[in-house]
């Protein structure tokens, strides 16, 4: 009997305790605790055992977006906020939501993005000071970076427009020296033809003197030729001398 009731009791005991355990709580508990100490990677462990019995639950999407928040994860924390949009069901998760996202893009340098979140969450809360001072402070960055965006951009025309007149100019340059040695090279061919062209001209002449033949007939009419000038120049000669020979008769 003795034995039968502290069976009993053990059965009742787990049976009352058991009601009272409830893993999404308890797990989103720990978790919270895990990062309110900083052990991101721990508390991220237990709000995925949490998230496990309550797939859409929009608070612990949001506890698991704020810890890739902090480990600067804001891919995966925006991913996690924007599923906890979609099941949001009131006003405060949302403006936590909205104000976080908006933290987010601003950790990015995303400015433009930052304080379209920071106004969907003043619709919420008008009145947070916080969320209006980011405000603030995102607009005068967003109005700073356009300026140093436009300067970058004007410089960076500045300096194509360098470089495009530097390689037009490098390019005629080129076009220069190939031009000239283009017409160096024409020069020199025309100067070897042209030596080619005198060397055979002499070589020509030379074989036209030398090498020559004189046909037997053109001979005998140089030798003809020559014999009669000879003649010629024999009757000359005789008729000086008897000339001289001669005796000039005075008349008067």
């Amino acid at each position: 009997m003795k034995i039968k009731f502290i069976i009993l009791s053990l059965i009742l005991n787990v049976a009352i305790l058991f009601p009272l355990f409830n893993p999404l709580k308890d797990n989103t508990a720990r978790g919270n605790k895990y990062y309110k100490e900083k052990k991101y990677n721990k508390a991220l462990q237990y709000y995925h055992k949490a998230l496990n019995e309550d797939p859409l639950n929009s608070k612990v999407l949001y506890n698991i977006g704020n810890v890739y928040y902090q480990l600067g994860e804001y891919a995966q924390a925006l991913s996690n906020y924007n599923k906890a949009l979609a099941g949001v069901e009131d006003d405060d998760t949302g403006f936590l939501l909205e104000h976080n996202m908006g933290n987010t893009f601003f950790k990015q340098k995303q400015y433009e993005q930052a304080i379209k979140e920071y106004i969907k969450a003043l619709k919420l809360k008008p009145d947070h000071l916080a969320t209006k001072h980011n405000l603030e402070l995102a607009r005068k960055l967003l109005r700073e970076q356009s300026k140093k965006q436009k300067k970058q951009k004007k410089q960076n025309k500045k300096e194509e427009n360098r470089e495009s007149k530097q390689k037009g100019s490098d390019k005629q340059k080129d076009k220069k020296d190939q031009n000239k040695k283009q017409q160096s090279k024409q020069n020199q061919n025309r100067n070897q033809k042209q030596q080619q062209q005198a060397q055979q001209k002499k070589d020509s002449s030379s074989k036209t003197g030398a090498g020559k033949k004189i046909s037997p007939r053109k001979l005998k009419q140089l030798l003809k030729a020559l014999g009669e000038h000879q003649k010629g120049l024999s009757n000359i000669m005789k008729y000086k001398q008897k000339a001289a020979g001669e005796k000039i008769e005075k008349n008067w």
